[in-house]
């Protein structure tokens, strides 16, 4: 920087080190590197970032000049901080301490490839094996297990754990020891022909193919029942062993990501709901129980008291932040909370209207917590052609959970789902898209739920109401609201779902569901 004519490379080598020391003062030096036009400059950004970034990325970085470079980069590394439910500049922290250890670890010496049959991935890089292809995605694997014998290939497989389903790659260097190739399937280490016939026999008969199985059992429950399956049965654990490893090919070589953890688990209850409305626009409400076997409280003056945090985020379908949510409630108690009792609480964010993936994790004190698997909310959107019902919100004044609406009109949730058949059971929902006074038919139904299919391909129109309500409402501009009682006395214990349809006799209609249990008194 004070002697070398390219103060911008300079800047972007600063930045690297700062990152490769776990420092987050690395941002400033890297987003004003960025802001240069030098083309040797830009080439470096360019190759850090062409490591995760897809084509479409690339095409836009090159396309953007001086500041507009900058402000890019900084809504790339930021989107992906917030999608990860981390504090800003995380990301890009990660991305360079990953780069420098696949470069130390996973690096290429040789220029030309050669692939096997069963070799069937081709990531173009020649600066990285595929483990470094798959580290610099996704950095450190949860697991990673190998074996090694006479006369097989060197080979590893590692394990991402997932609150949405686990990734599962498996690699093997068959000509160079250095060069380490995806492969669909663990039994593709023993090559082509031996994976073949494997599937007209047990593999637990082949004595390699039993010890590499042992190998991964830590990974994957589909190695303990490959071992333990007889004739007719290997062919079938082996197709499912196979479509795992194509799945996470296909998602671990297309994606990115830094998940969140913890390092003790966070018992947490908890729902996402699309409902409620201020001078904003549409809220979803976030609403948790946790467990008080879980909790660590911190010993104040006033008593005990435990601090929450909780991270939102929603996407839309090109992968767009829309809203993000990270705050911390502290929470003041007389005494502990009981081991059998729940610590509640709710928060309320601006969504707005349409179908977006969402990620929540929720925190107790620095290191317990959770991150609940990937979901869907829809927010209500109605057209001229169209009416919205927004979720159900399920609730019971025993939950002490409560949303203040209105000066007049309070709502209470039950994240926990589960209720007592001496409870009744508060029922509150919300209708747009009709004019004042418009009236519209509701039907309510309570169904036993159970077994496989879908939750709509199981409960609209099928089966007997264990509870029916229909009856009629005036609808209200521009957002109606109900809310009733329902008694449960009449359930047996067991898993339920509520379903409620609205019709406005004209063609429009919208409908959604929530399940429940009822629990032995």
């Amino acid at each position: 920087l004070e002697r070398g004519p390219n103060k911008a490379l300079g800047k972007l080598e600063v930045s690297r080190t700062l990152f490769l020391l776990g420092r987050y003062d690395g941002t400033a030096p890297y987003f004003d590197g960025a802001e240069s036009d030098d083309s040797v400059a830009v080439a470096g950004y360019r190759g850090d970032l062409a490591t995760i970034a897809t084509d479409s990325v690339l095409r836009e970085f090159d396309q953007a000049r001086g500041a507009r470079r900058a402000a890019y980069l900084r809504q790339f590394w930021g989107s992906r901080d917030r999608i990860e439910l981390r504090p800003e500049g995380e990301r890009l922290r990660e991305h360079y301490r990953r780069l420098f250890y696949a470069r130390k670890n996973f690096q290429l010496t040789a220029l030309s490839r050669h692939y096997d049959i069963v070799e069937r991935f081709r990531s173009g890089s020649r600066d990285f094996d595929d483990r470094g292809v798959i580290y610099i995605r996704h950095g450190e694997p949860t697991t990673r297990a190998s074996y090694a014998a006479p006369n097989l290939e060197p080979n590893e497989s590692w394990r991402y754990s997932r609150p949405e389903g686990d990734l599962l790659f498996h690699f093997v260097a068959r000509e160079d020891v250095q060069d380490f190739k995806l492969v669909e399937s663990l039994f593709d280490v023993l090559g082509f022909s031996n994976t073949i016939a494997l599937r007209a026999d047990r593999v637990s008969a082949d004595p390699i193919a039993e010890q590499l199985m042992l190998s991964r059992e830590q990974l994957s429950p589909i190695y303990q029942r490959l071992r333990a399956a007889g004739g007719a049965g290997t062919g079938r654990y082996q197709t499912e062993e196979r479509s795992l490893g194509q799945a996470s090919i296909a998602l671990g070589t297309t994606t990115d990501s830094y998940q969140l953890t913890f390092p003790s688990e966070l018992k947490v209850k908890s729902e996402v709901l699309a409902v409620g409305h201020d001078s904003a626009g549409s809220l979803v409400q976030v609403v948790y129980a946790i467990a008080g076997s879980s909790l660590e409280p911190v010993t104040v003056t006033r008593g005990y008291l435990y601090s929450v945090r909780v991270r939102f985020v929603a996407t839309d379908r090109t992968g767009k932040v829309v809203a993000a949510l990270d705050t911390t409630r502290h929470f003041v108690a007389p005494a502990p909370v009981p081991d059998r009792e729940n610590l509640v609480g709710r928060v309320a964010l601006n969504v707005p209207p349409g179908m977006y993936e969402y990620r929540l994790a929720i925190q107790q004190g620095e290191e317990t917590g959770v991150v609940l698997p990937r979901d869907t909310v829809r927010i209500g959107q109605p057209t001229a052609e169209s009416l919205a019902l927004s979720d159900l919100v399920l609730g019971s004044r025993s939950t002490n959970l409560l949303w203040r609406r209105t000066s007049a009109d309070t709502v209470s949730f039950n994240p926990l789902r589960t209720y007592r058949r001496s409870q009744d059971m508060d029922l509150y929902y919300e209708v747009e898209g009709l004019s004042e006074g418009t009236p519209y038919t509701v039907r309510i139904a309570v169904r036993k739920y159970g077994g496989g299919g879908g939750l709509f391909k199981k409960i609209f129109g099928g089966g007997s109401a264990a509870i029916s309500l229909k009856f009629e409402e005036q609808g209200a501009f521009p957002v109606g609201s109900s809310q009733r009682s329902l008694k449960l006395e009449g359930l047996k214990p067991g898993s339920y779902v509520m379903e409620v349809v609205v019709d406005d006799g004209n063609g429009r209609t919208d409908r959604r569901a929530q399940p429940f249990q009822i629990a032995d008194e």
